[in-house]
Order: C-alpha cells, then structure tokens, then sequence
C-alpha cells in the first residue's frame, strides 16, 4: 500500500500480502522495483509450488517479465481476456508474430501461436538484454471462462491436461493469473494441486486447501459458484480416462483397443460405452424453445431437438416466425463456432435455414444426403424463397459421390449477397451409419479446410436429414483429423463427448465409434504414403 507502490495495483482492494509476496530483485537505486502484485501459493503439501498474480496494468509488463525470469518460469497460464464485457481486464503483455515487444529489460518475440477451440497456445522466445541470455516460455491462455459464471468443466480440465503435458526445459514456478489473480486463478490452482494430491492419496478436503490458498493470498476463490465448480471439475479430472494417443503409438493402439479375447467386449467397445453413459440426460427444461407450439412442428424428429444452451438463434425472423431453428452450434478443433450441425430443412423451415446462413454468416455447407436437395435451385435456376433469391452459379464434381455447388444467396431488404459453396455428398446412405468410403471422406475434409481457412467467419453448416445421424460423426472425424494434423496426437474419446454434450444424439452406435478410429488411421497411412 506503499505510496509508490498503488499505481501498480489493478484493484484497489486486492493487495499481497507482505509474508508470502514475490519480491524481485531492486533494479539500479530504486529500492520500490521489488514490489509486484503477486504471491507463492503451497500446493497440498509443498510450499510455495505456484505464484497467483493479477492480469498486469500497462505500467507492470516489465514487472511481469523480471519475475518470470527470476524464478525460470517456463509456463504462463492466463485465464482471461484481454477485454471482457468491455472492461480491460489485462494488459497485453506477449507481441504479435513478426512484431517483437521491446520492455526495459527484455526483447519478446512470438515464435507460434496456435488457436483452439477454448485456448491458445504460444511459444514465446524471451531475451535479457543485459546479458544476452534467451529463454523459451510457454502461456497458455484458456478464452472461453465466461465473465459472470464457470466453464464447462470438461473444457477446462482438458486445458489443464494440456498446460500438465507440455514439456518445458525451465523448473520454476508455474504463474497463473486472471485479472485480480484470485478467483479464476485459485480455481485453476485448486483443481492442480487437489488432482495431485487426490492421485496420491486417495482423499482430498477442498474447503481445506482453499483456507491453505487464502493463507497467502486474499480471497482466493472468489464466489460460491467457482467453489461449486472445483467439486465439478474434480469429479471430471478424477474419471477422465487417459484416451490421448500420439501419432507414432496410433496404429499399436488400435489394435491393441480392437482386441476382445474370450469375452469379445473390447476395450474400445467399453470406451464407446463410457461415452454414452457420461453424455447428459436433458429433461424438458433444457429444450424450452423447441417444445414452444410454435416450434414443435419444425423439428423433424423429437428425439433430437435444439438444447437452448447451444442453439443457433436466428436474429433476422420476421412475419411471425420466431428465433427457433432445429440447429446447434459445434466446436471444430480450432474453433468455439466451428460448425451448425442441423437437419435438412422441411418444406416451412427452408426460410429459417436462409435466415441463418445470413445471421450466422456461413459461406460452407456440407449436406449428406443421397437424393437431389429440392430447397436449392438446379443448374441455370433462380428460386424465390421469402424475400430470398437463389441462383445456381455452376457445379463441378471433383470427388466422385460429391457434388460442388455455387450458390448465390441475396436478401435485398437485409443488404445481404454471398455466394455459399455447397458440398453435397451422396455416396453416404441414409441406411449406412457410416461412409464405405474413407478416402472420400477425407478428400472432402480437405476441400473444406482449405475452404475454412480462406473464410474469415469459418462457421461450416452440416446438415444430414435428422440432424445426427451423419452429421455427428461427420464432425467427430473432422476434429480427430484436425487434431492429428496440428498436434500429431489424437483423443477421439474426448472429441466424442464434447459432441454428445452439446446433441447427446450424436455417435449413434458402436460401428460409427469404431468407423472414426479407423478413419484416423487411414488418414495416418495415407499421409505416411506422402511423406515417404
């Protein structure tokens, strides 16, 4: 509370305490730059395994960096955003790539970032001007923590697996901050040390250990929500299976996985089980919208109908249509908005799924269907739907069963036109719950990833006749994929059941399960061909 010492506080009540603060060394003759706005936390059993600090102001970056030097940290887990609800919440402390960041001290340089669905990692190369030294440090920086309330737990406590997992030369102290430093930052803390302990010992006491966290830094764990979450996030990292496989063990898994005995009952038949038995049980409550009279009829099953909680809203209705669409928003591995998995459209929802493409700005859609798709116009057609016009700019085949089609999409009164490439698979049976053909499959998802990656909005709509049958496992092996390529490692088990989360309709049987792992592999030897 030092005079000298307020301003680099971003709260005016959060302060560290004198016992337990990270004092850095003094630079030159002010004997005031050992102060930072952080603290060593004990874990269960050790002390001083963690520093919790705040998001750094504009005047601290440097302060930042002279303590992560000091105490050769190697990551940095950050658990906000940068700006939340319009509110700074931390200032940006790493550069952009090819835009080195020059403080006091130290020279920053980005060597790779690399964005997720719920995260971003980056390697980031940092050098003591003084002595020329250079050190590489990794932040890992979870950006899907909503500001007023606590992630999903699956979520996060995949993120932790990955901060756990990644390698680092450097031994110091992991720092974890949010903005204040204490409630998201004691949630992550706790979750680390209790999973450590609970391993160990078998028994873990979490009001304990927050009394243990508060002991040397005030109010860590903020409200009762987060202190709800720890118990939820415990209750997943305690079950969740070890089901991550690295690309080179990938083909000695699988067999290994695929091996009955006497019994029969692989493991991968448990694993697919596991899925189905920790996938939600929503009651009607959590599909308000789609029982609505006047949505009831837009669904074309009631056995996979829109969780509130995921639904793609429409925001353009009009003349007495409402906000309903049976579609649900869907991570790809890269992305929180990746896809909009809905079924084909019936003959009165056709201007929905109009009104969605334009609100939702999709320039993609993959449809898995074997017959001709009656909404869309034919070749040289213009269809009028509403107040939307369609026009068929061409067609090219350059997969056999998939159909490219050009579509331009104009809405006059909105200001809206946009040409949609449409890829129409018909070589998929409604009667097949899998593909017969991999290699078809993985040319497509080739085609529409270069096509993802030159659309800014990146929102691929995927669209079979129920809306699950098809379209779920469609989406599992494009994340496993995607996984693959980035990462050269692949978790299908986890992949899985963020799907069934969100559509616990996905994944239907056994054989789909099974046909994902095995497009995984054919994509690994494929690939394995090439680099050769």
């Amino acid at each position: 509370m030092l005079q000298q010492n307020k301003p680099k506080n971003r709260f005016k009540t959060t302060f560290p305490y004198d016992h337990s603060r990270v004092i850095l060394d003094t630079v030159g003759k002010d004997t005031h730059s050992d102060y930072i706005n952080a603290n060593y936390i004990d874990s269960v059993t050790k002390t001083a395994e963690y520093v919790a600090t705040q998001g750094p102001r504009p005047g601290t970056v440097n302060d930042l960096w002279r303590m992560i030097w000091q105490l050769q940290t190697g990551k940095i887990v950050m658990l906000t955003n940068l700006i939340e609800g319009g509110r700074p919440k931390c200032d940006k402390y790493w550069p952009d790539e090819g835009e080195p960041l020059t403080t006091t001290n130290f020279s920053i340089f980005l060597d790779r970032e690399r964005s997720y669905a719920f995260y971003v990692i980056r390697d980031i190369t940092v050098t003591e001007k003084k002595t020329k030294s250079v050190r590489q440090i990794h932040q890992f920086h979870y950006t899907t923590w909503p500001d007023h309330g606590t992630p999903d737990p699956n979520e996060l406590v995949v993120f932790h697996r990955r901060v756990m997992n990644y390698g680092t030369v450097l031994t110091g102290k992991m720092v974890v901050h949010c903005s204040a430093g204490i409630g998201r930052t004691g949630t992550f803390i706790a979750l680390d040390a209790l999973l450590e302990y609970g391993k160990e010992c078998g028994r873990i006491d979490v009001m304990q250990y927050i009394k243990t966290m508060r002991k040397d830094r005030i109010n860590m764990v903020q409200t009762a929500e987060q202190y709800i979450a720890i118990h939820q996030l415990l209750i997943e990292a305690f079950d969740m299976p070890d089901t991550l496989i690295p690309r080179m063990k990938y083909h000695t898994t699988l067999t290994a996985l695929s091996n009955g005995g006497a019994t029969n009952q692989t493991k991968l038949r448990k694993e697919f089980q596991l899925t189905q038995s920790m996938k939600p049980a929503y009651d009607e409550t959590s599909y308000r919208a789609a029982l609505l009279p006047s949505n009831k009829m837009k669904n074309r099953t009631l056995s996979a109908v829109a969780v509130d909680k995921f639904r793609a809203y429409l925001r353009s209705y009009t003349d007495g249509r409402t906000d309903y669409i049976n579609a649900v928003s869907v991570p790809s591995y890269t992305s929180k908005t990746g896809y909009i998995v809905t079924q084909t459209p019936l003959e009165d929802t056709v201007m929905d799924l109009l009104t969605m493409i334009m609100d939702h700005s999709c320039q993609t859609i993959v449809i898995i269907e074997p017959d001709d798709i009656d909404w869309l116009p034919g070749e040289g057609e213009v269809n009028s739907i509403g107040n939307f016009t369609l026009e068929h700019k061409g067609k090219s085949s350059t997969i056999v069963n998939v159909d490219l089609l050009e579509i331009a999409i104009e809405n006059v009164e909105n200001s809206f036109n946009t040409t949609v490439r449409v890829f129409h698979m018909t070589g998929w049976g409604r009667e097949s719950s899998f593909p017969k053909d991999s290699s078809m499959l993985l040319h497509l998802l080739e085609l529409v990833d270069s096509r993802r990656k030159s659309d800014d909005t990146k929102t691929t709509i995927v669209m079979c006749r129920d809306g699950f049958s098809q379209s779920g496992l469609f989406c599992c092996i494009s994340n496993a994929r995607d996984q693959m390529k980035s990462d050269e490692e692949v978790d299908i088990f986890q992949i899985s059941r963020q799907l069934l989360v969100r559509r616990p309709a996905f994944l239907i049987n056994f054989d789909q399960y099974q046909c994902c792992y095995n497009v995984i592999k054919d994509y690994l030897d494929t690939t394995d061909v090439y680099m050769n």
